[in-house]
C-alpha cells in the first residue's frame, strides 16, 4: 500500500513539476531542448539529492525501472505544453495572462506531492537513517525544493526559496505532519493531510502575496521605493 501511495505521488509531483518548468521555459523563451531540461532538472533534481544525502549511490533514477515511467512523463507533460503554446490563442493564455499562477499552482502541488513522497521515501529506507526524524524531514524538504533550485541556477535567478510566497515552511511543516503522524492516524490520511497543508498555506500565499519580513522590504517603504 505505501510503495503504491509513493508511485501515484511522485507520478503526480513529476506531471505537476513538469507543467511548471515548461511554463518557465515558455516564459524564457527557451527552445525545446531547453524546455526538457528544465523539467527534468526540476522533476528529478531534488531525488538525486536526496538519494545522495542518504548514500543511494547512482540515485533511483539510474537504477530504478519505475523511473523510466516517470521520464516518459515528464517528457510527454512538457513537450504537450510546449507545442500548445505554438497555438496563438492557448499561447496568449499560458504566457501572458495567467503564466504566473500557473507557474506556482503547478509548482505548489509539486511541493506538496514530493515533500510526502520524499519522506516516505527515506522512513521505508529503515535503520538509522529511516528513523532519524530531523534527517527524514530534511529530505523530504530536499526533494521538494531541491530541483526548483537547480532550474532556477540553469536560468541565472534567484532560487525561490529565499524569495517566493511563504516556500520552505510550508514543506517543513508538511513533511513534520507526515514524518510523526503517519504511524498514528494511517498512511493515506496522513498523506493527504500532510499535502493539503502545504497546498493550503502556499495558495493564499500566492494570491495575498504574502512574504517573509526582510530589511529591504522595510527599507524600501521607508523610502517610498
Amino acid at each position: 500500500m505505501e510503495s503504491v501511495i509513493i508511485f501515484i505521488l511522485q507520478v503526480f509531483g513529476i506531471a505537476s513539476f513538469s507543467a511548471a518548468a515548461t511554463l518557465t521555459a515558455l516564459r524564457k523563451n527557451t527552445d525545446m531542448i531547453g524546455a526538457l531540461i528544465l523539467a527534468f532538472t526540476t522533476s528529478f533534481g531534488g531525488g538525486i539529492m536526496r538519494d545522495i544525502f542518504t548514500g543511494h549511490i547512482p540515485p533511483h533514477l539510474f537504477t530504478d525501472y519505475d523511473y523510466m515511467i516517470f521520464a516518459v512523463v515528464c517528457t510527454a507533460v512538457s513537450l504537450v505544453i510546449y507545442h500548445l503554446a505554438f497555438i496563438r490563442k492557448i499561447s496568449d493564455y499560458l504566457v501572458e495572462h495567467r503564466h504566473f499562477f500557473l507557474i506556482e499552482f503547478f509548482d505548489t502541488v509539486g511541493i506538496a506531492l514530493f515533500s510526502v513522497s520524499g519522506s516516505a521515501t527515506v522512513i521505508n529506507i529503515g535503520g538509522k537513517i529511516g528513523t532519524n526524524n530531523a534527517l527524514v524531514i530534511f529530505c523530504g524538504v530536499i526533494t521538494a525544493v531541491g530541483g526548483g533550485v537547480l532550474r532556477d541556477l540553469l536560468l541565472a535567478e534567484m532560487p525561490g526559496i529565499f524569495k517566493k510566497y511563504v516556500y520552505l515552511l510550508p514543506c517543513l511543516a508538511g513533511a513534520a505532519f507526515y514524518v510523526y503522524l503517519h504511524t498514528v492516524i494511517g498512511e493515506l490520511p496522513t498523506t493527504v493531510i500532510a499535502a493539503s497543508i502545504i497546498i493550503c498555506i502556499r495558495i493564499p500565499a500566492i494570491l495575498l502575496k504574502w512574504t517573509l519580513p526582510t530589511p529591504q522590504n522595510k527599507f524600501n517603504k521607508g523610502t517610498g521605493k
